[in-house]
């Protein structure tokens, strides 16, 4: 019985297959998503949502429209960019599920038939040829040969030899040869479709750490802003008040408390740093993205199209006895396929035109050719060159080798040949027949070779305190290799040695030791990032392959590299349009300088709120009566909130280490800032009640020093721990805004707009006052 004959008697019969298709299903990827409606609505829900939500209900109930009208406008576009961004996150999955072919020839009831390859079952046998992608995974039988590119993947860099017995996986490409598969999994069962569950996975996973300090931050406002008011509710009770002038006070302060700009301004913000990252070719796909790259303190890069050009490059070709390069490489030409030039043939090809060597085979005629197979695994060609005629071999050094004769260096080369394999190249030797025995002619080793400005870049990064981890689906011989070019690191662990350990602890510690992981797949790289993640890491994740989405999915920034598949820019924050990873450097500096004016305003506004809170509250207890009328309170929360959106554009420091979030110490210095205005802002209220002022102009004193000295604070918290005079300055488009609010604080007081005017000295006087305790408050900072 013929090889033929035996598969049209092993495929399956179409009743078999109907069988296991209604028990097994279809060979495709459901996508399992909520609807777009579904999805928008849930935004309304949330610590933030409901915070905003709850000051606009109050604005409502108060009659406040101006507020009503403001605290809208700020809910809508929190939401709608939300929203937006995350559309664009569930592109993943159907990018992932483009990678399946459409059609497939497959044995069924003892004849070739072409179906749709989401009817293919387990068990089915399918034939493969040059060009298509494979439909699901299975297994090659049978005689056949496949040269298979599986980087997007596995994350191999050179295409992969299967013969009868070998794995071959859903989306990967057949570069030559034909071969029967039997299929073993589909669908959400393959390696492709594991990769697809992982990225649904880490889609549900936690919040962003921008979105936990954000929420600690409201969350402590609220708390503390509650508490506040309901003391000040009681005591307006106690001092007279009627119950419907209590509760609409309190309801106006809650309004003033709450801070409904926090996340509108911080979107503001990264928003503004997407757009810069865009002018150097980085899309940023999440805006929460900007906040995390300010963090990172480990970023995980994927070797193959990364680090390296994912293409085969010729490395130190060699020659031996009287040959010469130029014949080294005219021979091997004449000894490919004619027909298939694949990345192997095409290597040699662009290598000999820019080295201008090997141009000019006109005057060879190939008499018989025999192509690739993987028993002999190297062509032969019969070539003649006017009355002279000689045979030329082209593959397998090792097989070669074991044809040589009488050639003293054979040993040698053999050494070589191992030396080279165990770094992970391919080398293939050519060789010539002259009379009755081969010589060999020389050597040419293949690479994916590293990209240019790969060094420099991961230099860079380090000195950002950075720490660098590559990932690779190759062994250990190159990633070694490639790791010591760009001084990655020297301890190596790979992804079947991860896989073997038990342990959860102990496989977490052997992650955080390893600056290089290979023979890595698609779920290695998941959890190695959730790993890294467990120990307290902010990671950051680079790649280009299907193999990547999960991991890019997973990490706190995902970044797709130029000519990244179209899985991996979905699944990613951040997409470069450019080669190489030069603006990773610079990205993270824009998101260090972003992070700044994120803290800067986040401290800003926790001591604003107990500045003015605490002022009111305890001003009511001791005075029996409100410093500051209710529209005056609206008026100073629209004074404090809306111009100060310019801090986004403003200069902010970069720091030489990652930043994070340090809730506990931001809370801290901020309520001291807060604490020291509120011992300016009721001393000052003291004085001028002893002193006889009416409790209109008192009002109109206070509402102007609560202004002037608001903005002042923010000059404090831009710099961090130095004084508010050193480096960077303030920008234009963060000073003019900033300082027109004081000034119309300034003509509202002055011109006696909703409330009782004041004279130019007091303003002045005011002005000097809250300049002194400005310089007071910095020095305490620092």
């Amino acid at each position: 019985m013929n090889n033929n004959d035996l598969f049209l008697k092993s495929g399956l019969s179409s009743a078999e297959a109907e069988k296991k298709q209604i028990e097994g299903g279809f060979n495709e990827i459901v996508e399992k998503s909520e609807s777009s409606t579904k999805r928008f609505l849930k935004k309304f829900i949330g610590p933030i949502p409901i915070m905003i939500e709850t000051a606009l209900l109050l604005s409502l109930i108060s009659r406040h429209w101006e507020d009503f009208i403001v605290i809208f406008i700020l809910l809508a576009v929190n939401i709608g960019v939300d929203f937006i961004q995350e559309q664009k996150a569930h592109q993943a999955l159907a990018a992932l599920k483009k990678n399946l072919s459409p059609m497939a020839y497959v044995l069924r009831d003892g004849k070739i038939r072409k179906i749709e390859s989401r009817e293919l079952v387990p068990g089915d046998i399918i034939k493969v040829s040059i060009g298509e992608i494979v439909p699901a995974d299975g297994e090659v039988v049978g005689e056949g040969y496949l040269l298979v590119d599986q980087s997007n993947i596995t994350g191999e860099s050179l295409p992969v030899d299967k013969e009868s017995g070998s794995k071959v996986f859903s989306g990967t490409i057949v570069h030559k040869g034909q071969a029967f598969v039997k299929i073993t999994k589909t669908g959400e069962d393959t390696l492709i479709g594991k990769s697809i569950e992982l990225v649904a996975r880490a889609e549900d996973e936690e919040e962003s750490h921008f979105q936990k300090a954000i929420l600690k931050i409201s969350r402590f406002l609220i708390i503390l802003s509650g508490c506040l008011i309901g003391v000040v509710f009681f005591f307006l009770l106690q001092s007279g008040g009627t119950l419907m002038e209590s509760i609409q006070f309190g309801l106006i302060l809650a309004v003033a408390s709450i801070p409904v700009a926090l996340p509108a301004v911080l979107s503001v913000t990264m928003a503004i740093g997407a757009k810069t990252l865009a002018k150097y070719n980085a899309i940023v796909s999440h805006m929460r993205a900007i906040e995390e790259l300010a963090g990172i303190d480990v970023l995980c890069i994927d070797k193959t199209g990364t680090l390296t050009n994912n293409k085969i490059e010729v490395f130190n070709p060699e020659t031996y006895g009287k040959f010469t390069h130029d014949e080294l490489f005219l021979y091997a030409k004449l000894a490919t396929d004619p027909v298939q030039k694949e990345p192997i043939e095409k290597a040699i090809f662009s290598y000999a035109k820019t080295e201008e060597i090997a141009q000019n085979t006109s005057e060879y005629r190939v008499e018989n050719f025999t192509p690739f197979n993987p028993t002999r695994k190297h062509t032969q060609a019969k070539i003649k060159k006017g009355n002279t005629s000689f045979t030329i071999i082209f593959g397998a050094p090792q097989v070669i080798l074991s044809q040589i004769q009488n050639q003293k260096s054979v040993q040698e080369i053999y050494e070589l040949v191992e030396d080279y394999a165990e770094k992970g190249f391919r080398t293939l030797m050519v060789a010539k027949k002259e009379r009755r025995y081969f010589k060999i002619v020389g050597l040419i080793p293949l690479i994916d070779p590293v990209r240019k400005d790969s060094l420099l870049a991961v230099t860079d990064i380090k000195e950002k305190n950075v720490a660098i981890k590559m990932l690779t689906g190759d062994h250990r011989g190159i990633a070694e290799f490639i790791a010591n070019m760009l001084q990655i690191g020297t301890r190596i662990i790979s992804g079947k040695t991860l896989r073997t350990k038990k342990e959860e602890q102990e496989k977490i510690e052997e992650i955080n030791r390893s600056d290089v992981f290979t023979e890595v797949i698609p779920e290695d790289k998941y959890n190695i990032v959730s790993a890294l993640q467990s120990s307290g890491h902010i990671v950051a994740m680079t790649g280009d392959g299907v193999n990547d989405a999960p991991a890019l999915k997973k990490a706190d920034v995902g970044i797709a590299v130029s000519g990244a598949s179209a899985a991996a820019r979905s699944a990613a924050d951040i997409v470069l349009l450019d080669n190489g990873l030069s603006v990773i450097k610079m990205a993270i500096e824009h998101a260090r300088m972003v992070f700044a004016r994120m803290q800067s305003y986040a401290t800003f506004r926790i001591a604003e709120t107990i500045r003015i809170v605490l002022f009111i509250s305890l001003s009511v207890i001791v005075f029996q009566y409100t410093p500051l009328t209710a529209i005056m309170i609206i008026v100073l929360a629209l004074l404090n909130d809306i111009p100060v959106m310019a801090i986004a554009y403003d200069n902010a420091p970069i720091e030489e280490t990652p930043m994070r979030w340090h809730l506990r110490e931001t809370i801290i210095i901020a309520s001291i800032l807060g604490i020291m205005g509120l011992i300016s802002s009721f001393g000052l209220f003291y004085w001028l009640h002893i002193s006889g002022f009416s409790i209109a102009i008192i009002q109109t004193i206070l509402f102007l020093k609560l202004d002037v000295s608001g903005h002042s604070t923010l000059y404090i918290t831009r710099t961090g721990s130095k004084h508010f005079w050193e480096r960077p300055f303030p920008s234009l488009k963060f000073f003019i805004p900033a300082f027109s609010s004081r000034i119309i604080g300034t003509i509202l007081a002055a011109g006696g707009f909703f409330m009782t005017p004041i004279d130019g000295m007091t303003i002045v006087w005011i002005w000097v006052y809250a300049t002194v305790w400005f310089l007071i408050n910095d020095q305490i900072k620092v």
